[in-house]
């Protein structure tokens, strides 16, 4: 069964998609963030797969770039612990001159081992 970068893979990196569900992800005015990440790792094989996240509902102001990135798996769980994968990057750049709040919905699909998942994820933003 695929496991997700997401949630699963919490060690994997500083800024995760499950921080941004618990907190606001502070973004610095003019400055570029990476807000999430998210792809799937097949459990037996160690290979990366998962499709590109759906943006539902895009940022009010500013602007999100996905970008293909490797990532050590984090998942102490996972016999694929310490390899590098491929996964998707979120990156929120806000307008120039904007500071407030902000928010971004999107949805990834994750094959549970019998069918796709999706996944909707709203991030709350703060720039300051």
């Amino acid at each position: 069964m695929p496991l997700r970068f997401g949630l699963l893979m919490a060690a994997l990196m500083t800024t995760m998609a499950s921080a941004a569900q618990a907190a606001e992800i502070v973004v610095a005015a003019g400055s570029e963030r990476r807000i999430a990440r998210a792809g799937s790792v097949n459990s037996r094989t160690c290979l990366s797969s998962g499709k590109e996240p759906l943006v539902v509902r895009p940022p009010a102001h500013g602007r999100l770039a996905i970008r293909m990135e490797e990532a050590r798996i984090g998942n102490r769980n996972s016999r694929c612990f310490g390899q590098v994968a491929r996964a998707f990057a979120v990156y929120y750049r806000p307008n120039p001159g904007y500071r407030g709040q902000d928010s971004v919905t999107l949805s990834d699909l994750v094959n549970n081992g019998r069918v796709d998942v999706r996944n909707d994820r709203t991030f709350r933003l703060s720039v300051r």
